[in-house]
């Protein structure tokens, strides 16, 4: 099993740019590098139409994919109107019926549970990445980077990585493999003291610890004065 994975925009095309300067190409590109992480953590091979921030046309970014023979496909975007009140998330295919709506079904399900945004639902429209590739292949609109709220969540690696697990987790389901395994604290500094990041293990255990408690702390006075 080989899944593609496409980054929307890139080098010279910004795509949409947020009201506070967010530009759709960096979150795409954090969502699908993220994406990678968490299928190859799932025992799932993939392929990166780009892997960096670099200008490629929609000829062949799809050439790439069929060329590499991929068994399935996701092209990542974010989406933008000229009202800033949109909201939903939203999965797009090329036509109703065939594998690429229960993909995209299995997808776009995970994808309003992970975040809470409004369901916009799977989507038919004729667009390049799920027309001219030769496989099942879904295109996720990740929110709307015109909405400043979602633009704001848009640009944190928490939500990256959220919204990557989400679509893992949809495409996982499609194909019947298990579940997103979580990574946890020690396993985190594990991977980075083998790759020569950190040295000192215990200490940045005990700093995420107290980032947790400042964490649950704000949190609690919120609650508490709202």
């Amino acid at each position: 099993m080989l899944i593609g994975r496409d980054s929307g925009h890139g080098g010279k095309d910004p795509g949409a740019i947020g009201l506070n300067g967010l530009q759709e190409k960096d979150v795409t590109l954090a969502i699908s590098n993220a994406l990678g992480l968490v299928l190859k953590a799932a025992g799932v091979e993939s392929y990166a139409t780009r892997t960096a921030d670099e200008t490629l046309d929609l000829l062949t970014r799809s050439a790439c994919i069929n060329n590499m023979k991929c068994d399935l496909a996701v092209s990542v975007h974010c989406n933008a109107s000229e009202g800033r009140s949109a909201n939903y998330i939203s999965t797009y295919i090329q036509q109703i019926g065939g594998e690429a709506e229960k993909l995209a079904i299995s997808v776009q399900k995970h994808l309003v549970a992970a975040t809470g945004w409004p369901d916009g639902g799977v989507r038919v429209q004729n667009l390049h990445m799920t027309r001219e590739t030769n496989m099942p292949a879904i295109l996720c609109e990740c929110g709307f980077i015109s909405n400043p709220e979602q633009e704001s969540q848009l640009g944190t690696p928490a939500m990256q990585r959220k919204l990557a697990v989400a679509i893992a987790r949809g495409m996982l389901d499609y194909i019947g493999v298990g579940g997103v395994k979580e990574m946890n604290i020690d396993e985190a500094l594990a991977i980075l003291k083998e790759k020569g990041i950190i040295s000192a293990v215990e200490y940045w255990k005990m700093a995420s610890q107290v980032v947790q408690y400042l964490s649950n702390f704000i949190i609690a006075v919120a609650n508490y004065v709202k």
